[in-house]
């Protein structure tokens, strides 16, 4: 779990410089710094909505072992 929230540290510390890299920003300024929130939370949100997206579409598929044949789905190849 610790690895993971290190991840997602790091990947919104990599965005952020992204972002103020790409955009040539000036924190230090306050349009520069609200033009940062506004496209950072852009990202924000549309990684999040992606995430969310991903997720359901994954729970929603069929896991079971057999498949709607009424076969088991063998992992194993045959020779």
């Amino acid at each position: 779990m610790v690895k993971i929230k290190l991840f997602v540290f790091l990947a919104i510390i990599l965005v952020g410089y992204i972002v103020i890299t790409s955009y040539d920003l000036n924190l230090k300024e306050k349009q520069d710094q609200k033009q940062f929130f506004s496209v950072f939370s852009k990202w924000f949100y549309k990684a999040i909505k992606n995430t969310i997206s991903t997720i359901g579409f994954t729970l929603k598929q069929d896991w079971s072992p057999i498949n709607k044949t009424g076969e088991k789905n063998d992992t194993k190849t045959a020779n």
